[in-house]
């Protein structure tokens, strides 16, 4: 079914923050929310995502986990901290494929995740 999703209905919007270290990652997910009508801003790492989450909440948050500077699950518990049940929703975008590793990220407060290489039907 969602694979027959194209873009957003007419009349509503989603305003999201994509946040990944590698510039060819942010173009990838940046390219498939466009084209699905999706209002986004980009971050390059977790504090970059904190202060744009500041400055407008999004409704999501779409967090690659392994990011130097600040990693996704801290810069997600430093924003569950500020927000708490205000904040924005925060999926994890991740490489881990390991059913443990995905049970530790929802553990940790995500409300799911991407995996990479990311297909757009996923998305």
């Amino acid at each position: 079914m969602w694979t027959t999703v194209s873009r957003i209905a007419d009349g509503h919007w989603v305003n999201s923050l994509v946040v990944d270290d590698v510039e060819a990652n942010r173009d990838v997910l940046f390219r498939i929310l466009d084209r699905a009508g999706v209002d986004l801003r980009l971050a390059e790492n977790g504090q970059d995502a904190i202060d744009k989450i500041a400055e407008q909440m999004p409704d999501i948050v779409l967090m690659d986990v392994r990011m130097p500077l600040m990693d996704g699950p801290t810069a997600l518990a430093k924003i569950l901290d500020i927000y708490g049940r205000n904040a924005p929703i925060v999926a994890a975008v991740t490489a881990s494929v390991f059913e443990h590793q995905r049970q530790g990220f929802l553990c940790e407060g995500f409300s799911g995740f991407l995996d990479k290489p990311l297909r757009a039907e996923q998305v």
